[in-house]
């Protein structure tokens, strides 16, 4: 087995992080502390998450005498997916799947991964008196073509050396197996170690999670409803575990066996779980590769390696799994060539593929310079990229290029020389067309429960499910470029409504097969679909081939050539857009107008107006609207597309609310708006009348419609959460390379700065006044907004891998499949329905001044249990763990006092999750509960949480 180089000197292709653990005294120790650190410091980018490892199968001998115990629980780490791509990345590592255990001869525990405020030497003694171990990880994250600067053709020749050893991409989902003792394996899927539900071996283990990440979801969407001929409850990482024995009984083998080779040698077996009985992709599974196939041999190290594809496969075969395909090849050109004549067909050896991973080998800056001019002569890299574009894609739900901070797409691999690189190809037919259908078809399941969608009459009028969502679908562009999607799009939605048991399990990957064949032999039976197939597809098909000839390849050219670009923020009220246009102006002496700086009734038409005669004296021109709304971005699109001057990119600047829960960002945006007080053209927020602005900014920020990646030629994301001055500092940052702006001196910025805080509006409209609705709006009650995401939070808490009781994971699944988990979380303090008394109206007036209050106190408090009685969800408050910081003062904490706040009340305090009908209102949550306090009920299913996860939250008047 080789080893990657470590680092002697600096070496400019690895990142910092990566860099600093490779040079410690001990790499492991060290990338578990800083990816400990991060998990504390920066829970949105790494995720820790403990896991209690399972109790051995139920048929498994005792461990021979002699063998370490199997640890009691591992820490399984994951990081934010996307900064992957960021040249240099942030993390200490760029492996995915990765799964440690603590080790201590002094018994110390495992230090923990929570939110602290103390210091990071506090958390550096922590980890002494113990050692961590890697106890499995998977492969490095790597890249498809032309994903990322260093995959693209031209860079791979001049960067890598063969051989070339190109695997066949399985159609499933990863699996880990590794050693857990010399007797004992473990088997997970990327991040989890699934759950276990077989009647013989009850889970009695939990899965903490320790840190959160709030901008992004688990990989993995496991198969937890069942299925015909499957259990319920059955995870990947369990499927795979039964499939693992399955082989070893095939091949005379046992546990105890494998584990001894795994433990000796220290390496992860890396597997692909292919089984459509279980789990459906895009293209079916032949029988003879269904099962685990096996792909990987990794190292249990900081530093990525991989054992040759041969070996690999003859240790497949030894121990059972499913040996992969294997072709090796000797350049970069003989790669390119053989994607070519596959990616043509879309097959190998007459199975559908969906496409090939490249195994190959980093070389040395001047190693491959001359090989590859040599091969550019003899058969043109550039020329054989441009054939093999039309026929390969970037994975669609993958990011765009990105670009350092020079503004120069990165190049050189995140690896020394000498190290292991992988890279992967896909092939666009037809994986790419049937994952579109999979994607559109998903998207539009609500059919099934009666709901319209927006622009096909045959869907409109028909009875709808109880409790299910009032909004029409609405189908992306992105499903109407390709003409067979078209077609798809209304045989499916027509099939719906004739066939709906077609689809019963689609949402669950089952059926995705069936559905689809049943298409296609519709759109080539004549006089049924082949019609309706030949007439719309074939109305593309030169305009496809002149692409083909080269045309599309032009196209981008020409684009990347802009003439003019146009900046737009999508942002809510608060969020600082005017401020960066200023600060920007300043700089570099853009263009910029406001909409609000329309006199107009209607601002719309003479916006769009201003935009376009700026273009024609400015590069740039910062269209300051909110623009938070689809039908804003296409206006500015439009104005785009027209200029004469052209041709003008798009350049977004995306203020996503998805970050932090909906109530942070308007309790952040709403003591913006009284911060700037009168100092805007229509919107000025009142000390002694906050009810108006904040009703406006819930306004928005329920209406805002995400940014779709197509509508814009660039995104670069901010932080709503940043203040004044980082907001600014991050748009010049993200900006500067994007544009090719030189990054301005300390100085210039703090001018900038300065300009952008002293700009005062020059037009003052009528105050906006409410509307008789907003007027005759009375108050119902007062009540804690939560800032909480309870998607993200449950979602966590009930993940697999932990033993949580199968009645709240399916009432669970249940909410968040019919959208009935609450999008405002509270905990509700008085009601006008309360028994009327003295108490009830001294704390309802008190109730009434804070919410009312320009800087009223935030209030924290913690969730001991989570519970359900198959009707509605709560999550339950600490009775004693309410207190409130005062925004003004000391901001100490204080526990409040006075009528209202009793011991009784404390203890019924809770938020309701959601109820499982519209026929059932969200006070039967504070029924629930008090219910359960009383010990009157044994069919609750509890959750108790540990540690108890903490939440804020401000006082608000509800009126609905």
């Amino acid at each position: 087995m080789s080893t990657p180089p470590s680092p002697t000197t600096s070496a400019p292709h690895l990142s910092p992080a990566v860099e600093h653990v490779l040079r410690a005294h001990n790499p492991t120790q060290e990338l578990i502390s800083e990816l400990r650190s991060m998990a504390i410091q920066q829970p949105k980018l790494v995720k820790a998450t403990r896991h209690k490892v399972h109790p051995p199968r139920p048929d498994a001998p005792p461990p021979p005498q002699g063998d370490p115990p199997a640890p009691e629980s591992i820490t399984s780490w994951k990081m934010l997916e996307h900064l992957y791509r960021q040249s240099p990345c942030p993390f200490p590592t760029l492996a995915r799947g990765l799964f440690t255990t603590w080790t201590s001869e002094e018994d110390v525990p495992e230090p923990l991964v929570s939110k602290r405020k103390d210091k990071p030497e506090v958390w550096k003694r922590e980890e002494e008196g113990g050692q961590w171990k890697i106890v499995a990880r998977g492969y490095d994250k790597f890249f498809n073509v032309g994903e990322v600067g260093w995959t693209e053709w031209t860079a791979l020749a001049m960067n890598t050396k063969g051989p070339y050893e190109l695997t066949l991409k399985s159609n499933g989902c990863l699996i880990l197996v590794a050693a857990l003792t010399p007797s004992r394996l473990l088997v997970t899927s990327k991040h989890s170690l699934g759950t276990r539900t077989r009647k013989e071996a009850p889970a009695d283990g939990s899965a903490v999670g320790e840190a959160t990440s709030e901008a992004e979801v688990i990989d993995e969407d496991d198969n937890t409803s069942g299925h015909p001929g499957a259990p319920p409850q059955v995870s990947h990482a369990e499927r795979g575990e039964d499939w693992l024995f399955t082989h070893l009984k095939q091949v005379g083998k046992t546990e105890a066996d494998l584990a001894k080779v795994l433990w000796e040698r220290n390496v992860t077996a890396v597997a692909e779980l292919c089984d459509d009985s279980f789990e459906e992709h895009v293209l079916p599974i032949p029988k003879e590769l269904t099962g685990l196939v096996l792909h990987g041999l990794v190292p249990n190290s900081p530093s990525f390696d991989s054992l040759p594809a041969r070996e690999v496969a003859d240790f497949a075969k030894q121990w059972g799994f499913k040996p992969t395909e294997i072709v090796t090849l000797d350049s970069i050109p003989a790669v390119l060539d053989f994607c070519r004549e596959g990616a043509k067909k879309g097959e190998w050896e007459g199975v559908g593929v969906e496409g090939w991973v490249v195994r190959c080998r980093v070389a040395q800056p001047s190693e491959n310079k001359v090989a590859a001019e040599e091969a550019q002569a003899a058969d043109p890299i550039d020329a054989l990229t441009e054939e093999v574009a039309n026929l390969v894609i970037a994975d669609p739900g993958d990011q765009p290029v990105q670009k350092d901070k020079k503004g120069k797409m990165t190049k050189t691999p995140p690896y020394p020389p000498g190290a292991p690189f992988f890279f992967k190809v896909k092939f666009e037919e037809p994986y790419l067309m049937y994952r579109e259908w999979r994607e559109l078809t998903k998207t539009l399941l609500p059919v099934l429960d009666g709901i319209e969608v927006v622009g096909h009459p045959e869907t409109v009028g028909r009875s709808r499910a109880k409790g299910s969502k009032k909004d029409p679908i609405k189908v992306g562009d992105r499903f109407k470029k390709r003409p067979e999607t078209r077609v798809y799009l209304n045989w499916v939605i027509n099939e719906m409504i004739r066939n709906p048991n077609l689809f019963r399990h689609y949402g669950r990957n089952l059926g995705i097969i069936e559905v689809r064949d049943k298409f296609l032999k519709w759109a080539s039976t004549p006089g049924v679909g082949k019609e309706v197939w030949d007439n719309e597809v074939g109305k593309s098909t030169a305009k496809a081939a002149g692409e083909l000839d080269g045309q599309n390849g032009d196209k981008v050219k020409k684009v990347m050539d802009w003439k003019k670009t146009i900046i737009v923020p999508i942002a809510i009220p608060g969020c600082g857009k005017t401020s960066v246009a200023v600060a920007l102006k300043e700089l570099y002496d853009i263009g910029h107008t406001q909409s609000d700086n329309v006199a107009a009734s209607k601002t719309a038409p003479q916006f769009l107006r201003n935009i376009a005669k700026l273009l024609e004296t400015n590069t740039i021109v910062f269209a300051d609207r909110n623009n938070h709304l689809e039908q804003h971005r296409k206006q500015i699109r439009e104005v785009a597309k027209a200029c004469k001057v052209g041709p003008v990119r798009l350049v977004a600047l995306n203020w996503s609310q998805h970050s932090v829960p909906m109530s942070t960002t308007h309790r952040l945006m709403s003591t913006r708006l009284i911060a700037r007080g009168d100092n805007h053209q229509s919107l000025r927020a009142k000390k002694d009348d906050v009810r108006f602005h904040e009703e406006i900014l819930w306004k928005f920020i329920t209406s805002t419609e995400p940014l779709n990646e197509d509508e814009v030629d660039e995104v670069i994301d901010m932080d709503p959460t940043d203040g004044f001055e980082d907001n600014i500092r991050r748009a010049v940052k993200e900006l500067a390379p994007v544009i090719g702006w030189d990054i301005p001196s300390e100085e210039k910025l703090k001018d900038a700065i300065e300009a952008a805080r002293n700009y005062k509006v020059d037009l003052r409209k009528e105050d906006q006044k409410p509307s008789k609705k907003e007027k005759t709006q009375k108050i119902r009650y007062y009540a804690l907004l939560a800032e909480v995401d309870l998607r993200t939070f449950l979602d966590d808490l009930l993940a697999e891998g932990t033993a949580v009781d199968p009645g709240l994971t399916k009432f669970w699944t249940h909410l968040t499949t019919k959208d009935r988990v609450n999008k405002r979380p509270h905990v509700t303090l008085v009601h006008e329905a309360d028994p009327e008394n003295e108490d009830k109206a001294a704390f309802w007036a008190d109730c009434e001044k804070i919410a009312n209050s320009a800087s009223p106190p935030l209030y924290e408090f913690t969730v001991s249990h989570v519970i359900t009685d198959g009707r509605v969800m709560s999550l339950v408050l600490s009775p004693d763990s309410l207190c409130m910081r005062p925004q003004e003062g000391d901001n100490a904490l204080e526990k409040p006092t006075g009528a209202g706040w009793g011991a009784d009340k404390m203890k019924r305090l809770h938020i309701t999750v959601g109820t499982g009908s519209s026929g059932i209102g969200n006070v039967e949550g504070g029924k629930l509960v008090a219910k359960w306090r009383d010990g009157k009920s044994n069919d609750v299913h509890v959750l108790k949480l540990d540690p108890e996860p903490k939440i804020v939250g401000t006082l608000k008047g509800f009126a609905y």
